[in-house]
């Protein structure tokens, strides 16, 4: 253990200077790191992103090469690559520290509607991705997080706005079909009716958190 002379402490961390005064230590015991290197952690998680990618530009570009030499009409190395883009996300999302769970779980489910839609679309659009899979996810969010809600019950006032952004993205399934793009509404209805109601009953529900919710997120409502 090294001692800093001038600040009167023992220090076990492997250092040669002390950490308050940034005073040469003195003693030749050699010390253990006491706290994680944070920043080698992050340098082997950025490598491990650039292979990962490297890897899934050489598969993507190796299937598209032979998707054009063997002539196949339908292009399955598109469908390929976006889903190694895909998971790229997934991944990415995973190893940034700062983004909440919540962030996680919105990103990926609207990632993959994209993907559905897109699948959908190159294998001849038949609609089963905005008429089923669209408004499924929705309803599986909703539900998602009203369990998250109810097993959070110290905080759940901070689901609000993810509520509220679900049925906004609700009301999208009704516009096409009003615009005929989609085909069946069932699925489009009760994903809105489900995200209408929870929002509704958090709000009604919810009082004076609620409010504060709304003041610390848009300044509305006052306190």
């Amino acid at each position: 253990m090294k001692k800093c002379n001038f600040c009167n402490v023992n220090i076990k961390d492997n250092t040669d200077h002390c950490p308050l005064c940034g005073g040469v230590l003195e003693g030749d015991e050699p010390g253990f790191d006491t706290y994680p290197n944070v920043l080698k952690k992050e340098k082997a998680i950025s490598f491990i992103f650039r292979l990962t990618l490297f890897l899934a530009i050489i598969a993507s570009a190796a299937c598209i090469i032979i998707n054009i030499s063997t002539g196949v009409s339908i292009a399955w190395s598109v469908i390929v690559s976006l889903s190694f883009l895909y998971l790229l996300l997934i991944l990415y999302l995973f190893v940034r520290e700062n983004a909440g769970y919540r962030v996680r779980a919105f990103g990926i489910v609207a990632a993959g509607i994209i993907l559905v839609i897109v699948i959908d679309y190159i294998l001849g659009f038949k609609r089963w991705s905005i008429n089923y899979v669209f408004p499924s996810a929705l309803i599986f969010m909703s539900l998602s997080f009203l369990l998250l809600m109810l097993i959070n019950r110290r905080n759940w006032q901070s689901y609000l706005i993810i509520h509220m952004l679900i049925t906004f993205f609700s009301v999208i399934p009704l516009i096409m079909y009003a615009l005929e793009i989609i085909t069946d509404p069932v699925m489009s209805i009760i994903a809105f009716s489900l995200s209408f109601v929870i929002t509704l009953g958090i709000i009604i529900l919810g009082g004076s958190r609620v409010k504060s919710e709304l003041y610390r997120r848009f300044h509305i409502f006052g306190k």
